[in-house]
């Protein structure tokens, strides 16, 4: 398939035509291809001695050189660019995560029995009750739940609520930190340059 030499073309099928080769980034020997070299020359890599290299476009998508009104300036040979990325707060805009209390706080009160205990070691639940004087029950001084009628408590007083103290509100970090992809829906295909036919003009 003849062409311009450093052509490249996007081909259907997945091998180099002859006189062409693949865009892989593959060292080519200057003596080996003078006229390709004398056209791309190190633009792609090589040492510009004894080497030159072929345009990698495996995975990338090709763009056009220069600099665009509103884009950023390439340079031919330029290689940038990512797949994936990583989402970081210096990238979402300012904001802000408001809240919101009103101050309210509930009043706390220790409620104990007026009646005499009948228990010397309390159960879960148990009130504190009167101690008890009588015979069989001296030192008693918790009474059961169930015995506590609520004409018979008491609130001890000393004991207040508390406030909510706003500065020390926080909110908490939240996402999972995980790369995503960048890339446009594509088409992997064959991209291949001309090594050897009509070297081109310039004029």
């Amino acid at each position: 398939m003849e062409g311009y030499i450093g052509v490249i073309q996007a081909l259907g099928f997945d091998f180099a035509p002859r006189n062409w080769a693949l865009c892989r980034g593959q060292l080519i020997a200057i003596s080996q291809n003078t006229a390709l070299f004398d056209l791309i020359k190190t633009i792609y890599g090589g040492d510009g001695r004894t080497s030159f290299a072929l345009p990698d476009l495996q995975g990338r998508n090709p763009l056009g050189f220069g600099n665009g009104a509103g884009v950023p300036r390439y340079e031919i040979g330029e290689k940038t660019g990512t797949a994936s990325t990583t989402l970081t707060s210096a990238h979402m805009p300012s904001h802000t995560h408001p809240h919101t209390y009103n101050g309210a706080h509930t009043e706390g009160a220790l409620y104990v029995s007026k009646q005499s205990g009948t228990a010397q070691i309390p159960s879960d639940g148990d009130f504190i009750g009167v101690p008890a004087n009588n015979v069989g029950a001296v030192g008693s001084l918790f009474v059961p739940a169930a015995e506590v009628s609520s004409t018979q408590m008491a609130a001890i007083a000393g004991v207040t609520g508390s406030g909510f103290d706003n500065s020390q509100f926080i909110i908490g970090n939240s996402g999972g930190n995980i790369d995503f992809s960048i890339v446009s829906p594509i088409i992997a295909i064959n991209y291949s340059i001309c090594l050897y036919g009509i070297y081109p003009s310039r004029n």
